[in-house]
Order: structure tokens, then C-alpha cells, then sequence
């Protein structure tokens, strides 16, 4: 990875100097259109050994067809083998005039191979990691929805002339070009590690949720942990906590919301909202604090115990567990389980659901949740 050493800082001088850039590096860029950049390749083929079928989609960018999420429509082409489709090779730009609002438009890192003819394939005699970066940035892909054409908005589409109209800032260096896309590429691999990593532990997760609590009809799991033994006791969550709504008998308007804080001062709580919790993920940084001393006159809707906090309007059925060791108050629409029944040591920081529970599991549970 690059070292902040090997970046400085730069005065902006309007907008042809970026404001980081790596040492060593001094002109200014140039502007171009786009059309000076990219060529567009129009070579049509049939499939072979040295050109098989590729799938484009938006968010994965050319790849075998096997690894397409969604959308597979293989079957829905006929004779395949006569076919012509559109050549393209690595390094390409390769965008769909149709989905380019969806972020279709990315460079070929997969290789030579043949997609569909609607798609559209560019050369470039820059680095293409470089175009890469400015194709499919934010700013680019708004400025290029100006000219969508269509009456059926799902279907609108940025013709590639026009696409290749807009201006660009360019490096002159390839040096510098290929810095920035080398820097790039680095980061991408490093998201698609840590990606696959939660992939595979959302995977291991799935399968163990499945037998380290009992199933329908069972009383006692397929795995546990050693040391447990014997079968478990069905609760009613009633059972295990208090129950509060927070919809009903509170004195919002008046007196709440009013003393609301758009930013963290002392001796305030956050204030929970539904989209402020998800399983185990708790945001504290609020859109809104409260003062403690409003706060307290509620003292039933702080948390500050081990909760389940249900939506009950919004996102209505989204669950989420505090148990952190901060005090926040709920101020969205949200059932609160003040659980009852706690671990006799807090090292944990778990909640005890029963006293005959493997609370081994929930610790892994959670430990997979916050992993990474």
C-alpha cells in the first residue's frame, strides 16, 4: 500500500491540479473530451476458444457468465453458436447505454472475450486503470445522465456520442496515470478480501444459527458447546423482559422534541431512531442528542440494560439488540425489551435468556457480528 509518505498535498489552482497527488508530480492536467481519450472498438465475432461468452453488469464489470448475480438470460439466446457478438479485450472500457444510471460502465479485468452487442467497448491509449477511475466516478455519471434519451425511464439510455462529448482532466504523465490506477487497484483488492471474508463468515453464521438452536419441534440443538447437556426450555419473550412502547403515553411534541440537538455536547444521550439500529449494529453518532436532564424525566424509554428494540412503524419489523455499555434514549416509533434476567459476570457483555441457555452461542454469534 502507498505510504503518505509518497503523497503531498496542493494549493488548488482551479480545477486542473488535483488537491492530493503522489511526489514528483508538478503539471497541471490537461482537459479533454472523450472522445480524444477512448476509441470505440466495433469488432464483431463469433464465439471460440479464444473469445468465449462474457456477462456485463453493473457493480461486477466483465465476467464468465457462471459468475453473473442475477439477470442470467442464457437460455433465452438461440443458436448461440452463429451469433455475432462484440469482441472486447483486456484493459477495455465496456459500458451499457441502458444501465449506465445503475454504474454499468467499468474496465475489462477479465480479458479477451465476446459480449452482447448492445453493449459498447472502448480502447484507450492512456492508462486505462487511470480512465477507469474518472468514468466511473459520482460527478462523471451525472454529467453524463443529462443526456439520457427515452420515454420509458427504465429504458433510457446515453448514447455513446454523447457520452464521448464530455470533457475530461487528464494526467499527461502515464506515470503519474499509472500511479493513480496501480493506488486504486490496491484498495479494491484489499475491500474484495475483507469482502470475501464477510461472505464466508455470513455463510458459517447462516449454517450455525441452523444448528446451535433448537428446531421447530426440538428441544435441544444439534451442536453446543461442551459442558451442556439436557434440553431447553421454551420462554415467552414476555418472560425474560420488560415491555415498553414507546409510541404511546410520552410527552413528544411538547416537551421532546423541542429540546433537541442537532450536534453532541456534554451531558447529553443519542437519540435512537429505527434506522439507527439492525441486529447487533448500534449507531450512536444521532442525528439528534437530548439532554440528560429532559431525558431522565423519561426514564423508562433510556436504555441502559441489555434491550431488543423493535420498529413498530418505518421499518417496521427491523430488530435490533443494544447492549452497550452507554446509555442512549429511543426516540422513534420502537417497542423496547428491557431484558430482566443477566450474566453474572459482565466480561461478556451478554444477555442470560435462560439460565439452561448455551450462552457459549451467543457469544459467537455476536463476536461474528462485530468481526472485522
Amino acid at each position: 500500500m502507498v505510504s503518505n509518505d509518497e503523497m503531498k498535498g496542493n494549493v488548488k489552482h482551479g480545477d486542473h491540479v488535483p488537491e492530493i497527488r503522489f511526489l514528483g508530480f508538478e503539471d497541471a492536467w490537461i482537459r479533454k473530451a472523450l472522445n480524444e481519450v477512448l476509441n470505440e472498438r466495433k469488432v464483431l465475432q463469433k464465439i471460440s476458444d479464444d473469445a468465449p461468452i462474457l456477462a456485463f453488469a453493473a457493480g461486477q464489470g466483465v465476467i464468465d457468465r457462471s459468475e453473473r448475480k442475477s439477470n442470467n438470460r442464457d437460455h433465452l439466446t438461440l443458436d448461440q453458436a452463429n451469433k455475432f457478438y462484440k469482441l472486447t479485450e483486456y484493459d477495455d472500457i465496456v459500458y451499457n447505454p441502458s444501465n449506465l444510471k445503475y454504474g454499468a460502465i467499468d474496465r475489462n479485468k477479465h480479458g479477451r472475450g465476446v459480449i452482447s452487442p448492445i453493449y459498447v467497448t472502448f480502447t484507450t491509449e492512456e492508462k486505462a486503470s487511470f480512465i477507469e477511475h474518472i468514468v466511473k466516478g459520482e460527478k462523471f455519471k451525472l454529467r453524463a445522465l443529462v443526456y439520457e434519451e427515452g420515454t420509458v425511464v427504465k429504458r433510457q439510455s446515453v448514447k455513446p456520442e454523447n457520452l464521448l462529448s464530455l470533457d475530461v482532466n487528464i494526467s499527461l504523465s502515464l506515470n503519474e496515470q499509472t500511479k493513480i490506477g496501480d493506488f486504486f487497484q490496491q484498495i479494491d483488492r484489499l475491500i474484495s478480501q475483507h469482502q470475501q471474508k464477510h461472505d464466508k463468515l455470513l455463510n458459517i453464521k447462516k449454517a450455525l444459527l441452523e444448528k446451535m438452536f433448537p428446531r421447530s419441534g426440538k428441544t435441544e440443538p444439534e451442536i453446543r458447546f461442551k459442558g451442556f447437556s439436557g434440553d431447553w426450555n421454551s420462554q415467552k419473550l414476555s418472560n425474560l423482559c420488560s415491555l415498553i412502547t414507546k409510541q404511546t403515553g410520552f410527552d413528544y411534541s411538547e416537551t421532546i422534541k423541542p429540546s433537541l440537538l442537532t450536534q453532541y455536547v456534554d451531558e447529553v444521550y443519542p437519540f435512537l431512531q429505527n434506522k439507527d439500529f439492525d441486529g447487533t449494529t448500534i449507531n450512536l453518532n444521532t442525528d439528534f442528542y437530548i439532554p440528560k436532564e429532559v431525558a431522565e424525566t423519561f426514564p423508562r424509554i433510556i436504555i441502559n440494560t441489555p434491550s431488543i428494540l423493535v420498529s413498530i412503524s418505518g421499518k417496521i419489523g427491523n430488530v435490533g439488540f443494544y447492549n452497550l455499555p452507554q446509555s442512549a434514549f429511543i426516540g422513534g416509533a420502537v417497542g423496547i425489551c428491557k431484558l430482566t434476567l443477566f450474566l453474572e459476570s459482565r466480561k461478556e457483555n451478554l444477555p442470560v435468556l435462560h439460565k439452561r441457555s448455551d450462552c457459549g452461542s451467543v457469544s459467537l454469534f455476536l463476536r461474528l457480528d462485530n468481526y472485522g
